[in-house]
């Protein structure tokens, strides 16, 4: 997507988590079972962490850490968690 300036970025659960919109519609009257969203993609269930312990389990932990501080803002933004990429790095 070169030369396209994003002006927001967001994360779609918390847009509806805590972005209001879950409050709005239970101001409306539904319940939390009526404003569960159902798995887009069931049929790729497991297929992410499959691939993140095969590419992973595949580096050291020093260029974990590498590409860690290269997408940090990613990891900030949407609240990634390095320690499970960690973790399947090799010593």
């Amino acid at each position: 997507m070169a030369g396209v300036n994003f002006g927001t970025v967001w994360q779609f659960n918390y847009a509806f988590e805590e972005g209001g919109v879950f409050d709005y519609f239970r101001s409306k009257g539904l319940t939390d079972k009526d404003l569960q969203l159902p798995w887009a993609n069931p049929s790729r269930e497991g297929r992410a962490e499959r691939l993140r312990k095969k590419y992973f389990g595949q580096l050291d932990k020093r260029t974990v850490e590498v590409l860690y501080h290269k997408y940090k803002l990613d990891h900030e933004l949407f609240d990634y968690d390095i320690e499970p990429y960690r973790s399947l790095a090799k010593d």
